[in-house]
């Protein structure tokens, strides 16, 4: 993997880096996640990825952590160096979607021991459809990554990166053979011996 990190939230950088990414032949896909006080219009943000000719997911979020920093505004852009199939899920406030039929037309295969990234527009209503009809699909064959994209304004707005451009009322579902591996810690340390 290839990362770039911008922690101030610059657009020609972003944009710098974005073609980096794009013209570097090991990178098959590009992940982004950007933090929403960046204020980008999506205006000069799809045009940018329009142009990309290699598969691109990822979120708009309320804040960054890299290298155990928080930063409310910046990007992350990571080259994934395996394919990657990247399926959008749209429409998803509309009552007429059948969440569990798109994602087994979209994934129409098993998949095989792996990576899933999911991101969802936080004010859409069928969030949790989503994640049962995934896991309903791939079960525990693929460790999944991802979750709600938007903005603390409480406002719904255009927060998921693909190749369209930046999408709102959407999920996006990204999948690669990349394994990979998910720890949880409770954060707890000891304060004294057993008594």
């Amino acid at each position: 993997m290839l990362i770039y990190f911008d922690p101030i939230g610059d657009i020609d950088l972003f944009s710098t880096n974005l073609g980096s990414l794009n013209s570097n032949e090991q990178v098959q896909g590009i992940f982004v996640l950007t933090a929403d006080k960046n204020e980008w219009p999506t205006q000069t943000i799809n045009p940018l990825l329009s142009s990309l000719k290699k598969p691109v997911f990822g979120a708009l979020v309320p804040g960054l952590i890299f290298e155990d920093q928080n930063y409310d505004r910046g990007s992350i852009l990571v080259g994934i160096y395996e394919p990657i199939d990247v399926k959008v899920l749209e429409s998803l406030s509309s009552s007429d979607i059948d969440v569990d039929s798109a994602i087994e037309a979209a994934f129409p295969s098993p998949l095989s021991p792996s990576t899933t990234f999911l991101f969802l527009d936080a004010f859409s209503p069928q969030i949790s459809q989503v994640v049962d009809g995934l896991y309903n699909s791939f079960g525990l064959t693929t460790n999944y990554i991802g979750g709600g994209a938007g903005s603390l304004s409480m406002v719904q707005k255009p927060c998921i990166y693909s190749n369209s451009g930046l999408l709102q009322d959407v999920a996006i579902i990204a999948h690669t053979a990349v394994r990979s591996k998910i720890g949880v810690n409770h954060g707890w340390y000891p304060i004294s011996r057993p008594f």
